[in-house]
C-alpha cells in the first residue's frame, strides 16, 4: 500500500493518506474560488479512514460553511481539506497539499455553473454544472 504524505504551506500541519486517491477534479464553485483565491481548486475524494492528521493537529482550524466544513492551518492559512455534510465518510483533499502531487491531470470539471466568467475551460474534459454522482475512486 502506498502512503502519501502532505501538509500545509508552513509545515505546521502534516497528514498521511494510506489509500488511493479518488477521482481528481477541478472545482469551480464560488466557495472554492474564494477559499483558494483562484479560478478553481483541484481536489480529490479520499476515505476518512485512510486520512489522518499526524502532526500539528492543534494548528488545524475549521470554518463551517453552509454545506460542510473547510480545514486550514491557523499559522499560514493554507487550505488542507474539506468535509461535506452530504458525503459522510469522505474527505475532499486539496491536491496541492500533497508532498508528491500525482502526474495525472484532473479528469473532470465540476460546479462550472459558478465559474469565473473570465476563465475558459479548454481541455475538452467533461464538465458538470453541479456535483456529479459521487464516485470516490477513478
Amino acid at each position: 500500500m502506498v502512503v502519501r504524505l502532505g501538509g500545509c504551506h508552513c509545515g505546521a500541519v502534516r497528514y498521511d493518506l494510506a489509500g488511493d486517491l479518488g477521482l481528481i477534479v477541478n472545482c469551480y464553485c464560488r466557495d472554492c474560488r474564494r477559499a483558494h483565491g483562484s479560478a478553481f481548486s483541484t481536489v480529490t475524494l479520499v476515505s476518512n479512514t485512510d486520512f489522518r492528521v499526524c502532526a500539528g493537529e492543534e494548528s488545524v482550524r475549521e470554518y463551517q460553511a453552509g454545506t460542510g466544513s473547510r480545514f486550514f492551518c491557523e499559522r499560514c492559512g493554507g487550505q488542507l481539506f474539506n468535509r461535506a455534510a452530504s458525503m459522510p465518510g469522505l474527505t475532499t483533499l486539496v491536491i496541492a497539499t500533497l508532498d508528491k502531487e500525482p502526474i495525472e491531470p484532473p479528469r473532470i470539471h465540476i460546479n462550472v455553473e459558478s465559474k469565473a466568467p473570465w476563465y475558459e475551460i479548454l481541455d475538452g474534459r467533461p464538465e458538470f454544472q453541479a456535483l456529479p454522482p459521487v464516485h470516490s475512486r477513478r
